[in-house]
């Protein structure tokens, strides 16, 4: 999928480019001075340890706002369904973030790390070996919990729920 999140791009492109959620409406209760909030992020709209912790928010006006509940937003609902439909036929799924030069891989709800974390691992190690090859560019790698922090309801926290082990 070239954009998760289309209303959300263009939003960042024409009003607001710093933008990262949806443009899903705004209730009326839902205000920031006198803005009305509108949005979800959809990086943390996932239904895998959806809500838990505290780097996701409840409140509509942050700009890490999770949804009313998992999958409330139709991006992350139809992009879960597609991979879950297919979840025997993929053997890798990336998602791609605009921000920083890091490699993440799981976990990123907590601090341990998945069974097959070493096979992760080496493929991401060739991923960016690749990217230092190809332009020259650095990457970190690691854990969303090691090199970020912990957050829950992340589409890259799901990978390998998703998808199981990678036989590399």
């Amino acid at each position: 999928m070239p954009v998760a999140n289309p209303d959300g791009y263009e939003y960042s492109h024409s009003t607001d480019r710093l933008w990262r959620k949806t443009r899903s409406g705004a209730k009326a209760d839902q205000r920031w001075g006198k803005r009305k909030c509108y949005g979800v992020d959809p990086n943390r709209n996932w239904d895998f340890h959806w809500g838990e912790g505290s780097t996701s928010s409840s409140d509509p006006c942050t700009d890490d706002y999770r949804g009313p509940r998992a999958f409330s937003e139709p991006e992350t609902k139809a992009m879960a369904d597609f991979i879950l439909t297919r979840k025997d036929q993929i053997k890798i799924y990336l998602t791609l973030h605009s921000y920083s030069q890091m490699w993440l891989v799981p976990w990123g709800y907590k601090n341990e790390k998945p069974k097959d974390y070493y096979n992760m691992y080496v493929l991401a190690e060739k991923g960016v070996e690749a990217l230092q090859a190809v332009r020259g560019t650095d990457y970190l790698l690691g854990t969303a919990a090691e090199l970020l922090y912990t957050s829950s309801g992340i589409v890259s926290n799901g990978s390998v729920i998703l998808l199981a082990s990678l036989d590399v």
